[in-house]
């Protein structure tokens, strides 16, 4: 049986810089946006967000007081929390490889959806394209809050995009995998999030979508290169000049493969008495 496979390309704004941070924002925001698609998680992440930090506020305001607690609040919101923790675990470990410029550069993001990483019942990839290095970061926080929004519009309206993830899953494993080209003399090593694994085998009769973000860099130019930056350090203001210079190419023939050490678990939402447990925390 042939693969299903469907490709289709995220353009980015001709406004928006795709520094590392950039990359490793839309990125995680496309994962986001594809777990609760998937039904892998029942609300969006914004709502996920606040409802484990609310339950956590109160968890602390509490500390030291004997409550007599309710089991499935309890059980619902372990499951809940766990969730979480495991994605923003991996979203920090995408934006570190991402700006981790000396070690070479995120080529694919792997999503794999299924009981083990063996046998996925469904796969994204997200292709990355050379991102713009050597850019101060900060000088572009305005310029991605203002084009993130109608990026992802884009994405997520698109037709290719609809037609691809409209189908739901029933609650299962999430696996996010890494493909980087390293630099010459980086060697592949372990990180808190990502472990070195081999190729991931994606069978044919598997559903395989693929997303590739078109942006060209412009070559030989750089708008941070002559930029004066000021930084404190140890409570103490100074003041100190730092030229930014255009990062060189990586070395692609060195390509590692990296895997979450965790797995994020798909979850439903509770309910008693037609109410989300969530409500009642």
């Amino acid at each position: 049986m042939p693969q299903t496979q469907d490709e289709f390309t995220i353009s980015i704004s001709d406004e928006l810089t795709l520094t590392p941070f950039a990359g490793a924002s839309i990125v995680n925001e496309i994962l986001k946006g594809l777990l609760y698609q998937k039904c892998q998680i029942p609300f969006p992440y914004s709502w996920l967000e606040h409802v484990v930090e609310k339950r956590r506020k109160r968890l602390n305001e509490s500390a030291g007081e004997h409550k007599k607690l309710n089991f499935t609040h309890e059980s619902h919101y372990r499951t809940v929390s766990s969730a979480y923790d495991h994605l923003e675990l991996v979203m920090r470990g995408i934006l570190k490889e991402f700006c981790e410029e000396n070690s070479g550069e995120v080529k694919e993001i792997v999503v794999m959806f299924g009981p083990g990483p063996s046998c996925p019942t469904e796969v994204l990839t997200i292709e990355i394209p050379e991102v713009a290095q050597g850019h101060v970061e900060r000088n572009h926080v305005g310029q991605l809050n203002k084009n993130l929004r109608k990026v992802l519009r884009n994405v997520f309206l698109s037709q290719r995009w609809v037609d691809s993830i409209n189908s739901t899953l029933p609650c299962t494993n999430t696996y996010i995998y890494l493909k980087k080209h390293l630099k010459s003399g980086c060697s592949g090593f372990a990180t808190d999030t990502f472990q070195t694994c081999p190729p991931p085998q994606i069978l044919s009769n598997i559903k395989h979508s693929k997303f590739h973000i078109d942006y060209s860099p412009t070559s030989g130019s750089n708008c941070c290169s002559e930029l004066l930056i000021f930084e404190e350090s140890d409570s103490v203001k100074n003041c100190k000049e730092r030229s930014v210079l255009p990062a060189s190419n990586v070395n692609q023939e060195h390509i590692v493969w990296y895997r979450s050490k965790g797995l994020i678990k798909g979850f439903k939402d509770c309910f008693v008495n037609k109410v989300s447990v969530c409500q009642l925390w």
